[in-house]
């Protein structure tokens, strides 16, 4: 079965940038697509009322129309439109404001590739068609709950297929019918629910949350809505439920993700005014120096601004390093746990040469699913803090090793260096926060490595004391297991 022919219209005004596209796309084996290339924004426009497309590619910096202006009127006039925007590396706060405007997503000209570029169009356009069909289903739920309500003869042919739990309970709460679903959500079956008395409030015409209870006493969360309706003969209540556990998670992660950027923006702003305030205040010192002749107390300033201009950059690079990490990475793989140390320590064997330190690494380890590159970089952090935060220790060690807890592979790197208070433990994972000042860095190599784990579905935390050494643990994905 061949694969469906994407049709792509591309709005750009620089012809450079439409052919480099068009060969990146013609590149991709197996890719099957017709690009559609239009200079202007009212040709776009145009097209897309006579044409039909499956994605649009829209450069930001087209001239003939204000970008605000032009994806409100696409997300007005076609709202399932996948919509990729694109913009350069120095208007990335573009892009983002534009997927903040319900853009699917955004691509840097000049730091994609083929692949990124084929993988971001199809992610667009497969995640316009799943909040289609999810706009569709709950359409279609709403009106199966008022065919319920008309047509007992249809009853039973919708229900018994229908995904969502459906519940019959009469006058007293004892439960008169349930469908396959509603028993598989409660890990129950329909012969054990027959009879019983279903335990929560019914009002009609209500949704509401309601607590699943599951068989082994695990717990989830469904949204029950209830109509009256008659079963024979009697007044009763049917109730359709709808498992969103998944769903509240989600919710309760991007809350959390809200409040860690809050944390995160205010950290940035705090972190970058000091260099500024730096840069300041030798500007105004190089000015009185060049007034009083004092070339060689100017040179010294200039070379202090200089100085705290490097810091800004290099603060600047590690906040755009977390900000990537997750929405541009290698498809995760098969990997054997040792050959990512092996890669690691590779990169670190100059440090590990000069300090020497003594390296230890476990045999065995299991093959895990993830992006090896990144997993690497994650060692290559830990294993520079174990030499940084050796101390005095006459034969600093560092292990890297594995252990079983609670049926979860966990891997760790351990030190016996100065260790880390347990008040820092989480602190530590924080944006630009330093336990030793004078470690030199800016303290984000563990908040870059926090969010590649987590990236990876997994987990980190310290075991730690003052004077104790210190042990960075991380939970993976292994092969063959989810997480």
């Amino acid at each position: 079965m061949s694969e469906k022919t994407f049709k792509i219209l591309l709005i750009v005004d620089n012809p450079g940038d439409a052919r480099l596209i068009q060969e990146m796309l013609s590149g991709i084996t197996g890719f099957q697509y017709t690009l559609e290339w239009v200079d202007s924004i009212a040709k776009g426009l145009k097209h897309l009322s006579e044409a039909h497309s499956d994605v649009v590619l829209l450069d930001l910096s087209v001239p003939d129309s204000d970008w605000h202006a032009t994806l409100t009127h696409l997300r007005d006039r076609m709202p399932t439109m996948p919509i990729v925007v694109l913009t350069g590396a120095h208007d990335e706060s573009l892009g983002v404001q534009a997927v903040q405007m319900d853009a699917q997503d955004y691509l840097l000209k000049d730091k994609m590739d083929s692949h990124l570029l084929v993988r971001v169009i199809r992610q667009a356009i497969e995640q316009k068609r799943m909040e289609e069909a999810l706009r569709e289903s709950e359409t279609e739920r709403k009106r199966v709950g008022e065919e319920l309500k008309k047509s007992r003869a249809s009853f039973y042919s919708i229900v018994e297929k229908s995904v969502d739990g459906v519940i019959v309970v009469d006058r007293e709460g004892m439960v008169r019918f349930t469908n396959p679903a509603l028993a598989a959500m409660f890990g129950r079956t329909r012969e054990e629910l027959s009879g019983e008395l279903f335990g929560f409030p019914v009002m009609s015409g209500e949704s509401t949350e309601i607590d699943i209870i599951r068989r082994g006493g695990k717990t989830g969360v469904g949204e029950m809505y209830v109509v009256e309706t008659e079963w024979e003969g009697e007044r009763a209540y049917l109730m359709t439920i709808r498992d969103i556990s998944e769903r509240k998670q989600m919710e309760q992660e991007l809350e959390a993700k809200n409040r860690e950027m809050e944390r995160f923006t205010y950290t940035v702003s705090h972190d970058l005014r000091s260099p500024l305030d730096t840069i300041r205040g030798f500007v105004d010192l190089v000015q009185e120096d060049l007034k009083q002749n004092e070339l060689e107390e100017a040179a010294k300033d200039l070379q202090d601004i200089d100085k705290a201009a490097r810091k800004m950059e290099k603060l600047l690079s590690d906040t755009l390093e977390l900000s990537r990490i997750g929405r541009i990475a290698n498809p995760p793989e098969d990997v054997p746990f040792g050959e990512i140390v092996k890669d690691a320590l590779e990169q670190t064997a100059a440090p590990i040469k000069s300090s020497g330190v003594e390296i230890s690494v476990a045999e065995d380890f299991p093959t895990v699913h993830v992006d090896q590159m990144r997993i690497a970089e994650v060692l290559v952090n830990l294993i520079g803090n174990s030499i940084k935060y050796a101390g005095e220790q006459p034969t600093p060690k560092v292990e890297i090793s594995y252990r079983v807890d609670r049926e979860e592979t966990v891997f760790f790197v351990k030190d016996n260096g100065i260790g880390i208070e347990k008040s820092e433990h989480e602190k530590v994972f924080e944006l630009f926060y330093q336990v030793d000042q004078s470690g030199g860095g800016f303290g984000a190599g563990l908040a870059i490595v926090k969010r590649i784990i987590e990236v990876h579905n997994g987990r980190i935390w310290i075991e730690s004391g003052r004077g104790k050494g210190c042990t960075v643990c991380f939970i993976l994905p292994v092969a063959g297991e989810v997480i």
